[in-house]
């Protein structure tokens, strides 16, 4: 049987990822998108907000329950960005037209919306909401919250900066099918249309460049709540303490 001493990580370890995360907040703003391109503002905007939520949040006694409680959530969110990578994956192992490309990164960008962002931004309002809770599930338990409404919330709650290329008119057009690809220019019409009369609300052309950076935008919101979470909780995993100032 291990005594409690046993059981303690040395110190060394605690500081060595205590390490990797001031590494992670120096560097990550400073580094290349997913396809080689620096966006350090909004890259730094992002992790400002997750660090401030997550150093909030944690003072709350609810805290953990509220992780516990959200795990479900947080592993369907990794399981539909890792396909969107699949998708990326297929088409990138093909020697596909621009047009059919085109056409995959709009099935990637809604997936981006309806399986990772849509969650993401429950967990982060539950976040936002948690010092102030009487208990985690008030912010409605397993109650579905249609995300037209969870966007408005987010933005009054000054969380705006996590729908960095999120549009909305944008994932109505390609949920509904309504986008034509001109293989002059190489590039696609989308509109959101009304659904009593059929007539355009909303009209764009956007370039392949243009929607591959919308993605990114979302993919980098992806990727610093789910890696600066991670590598806070881990010296907590360790120590039995949280880490964070």
């Amino acid at each position: 049987m291990h005594t409690e001493e046993e059981k303690a990580p040395p110190s060394s370890l605690v500081t060595v990822l205590e390490s990797v995360i001031q590494t992670f907040l120096a560097e990550f703003p400073r580094g290349n998108n997913l396809f080689g391109e620096p966006d350090e503002s909004h890259r730094t905007e992002i992790l400002q907000k997750t660090v401030s939520l997550v150093n909030k949040a944690v003072d709350s006694e609810k805290f953990q329950e509220y992780l516990q409680s959200a795990h479900g959530l947080l592993l369907a969110v990794g399981e539909a960005h890792g396909n969107t990578r699949e998708f990326y994956r297929c088409a990138s192992s093909f020697t596909l037209s621009k047009k059919y490309f085109f056409l995959n990164f709009c099935i990637m960008y809604l997936i981006m919306v309806e399986g990772v962002l849509a969650s993401l931004s429950q967990f982060l309002l539950g976040l936002h909401q948690l010092p102030s809770m009487e208990k985690w599930d008030d912010l409605g338990g397993d109650e579905f919250v249609a995300f037209g409404k969870l966007e408005a919330t987010l933005r009054d709650a000054g969380l705006g900066v996590f729908l960095g290329g999120y549009n909305r008119h944008l994932r109505n057009a390609i949920a509904h099918g309504h986008f034509v690809y001109d293989e002059s220019s190489e590039r696609m019409l989308f509109k959101d249309l009304n659904p009593r009369t059929g007539a355009p609300s909303w009209e764009q052309i956007l370039s392949l460049e243009d929607l591959v950076w919308l993605y990114v935008k979302l993919d980098d919101v992806y990727w610093v709540v789910s890696v600066y979470l991670q590598l806070y909780l881990l010296p907590g995993l360790f120590s039995g303490e949280s880490s964070g100032e």
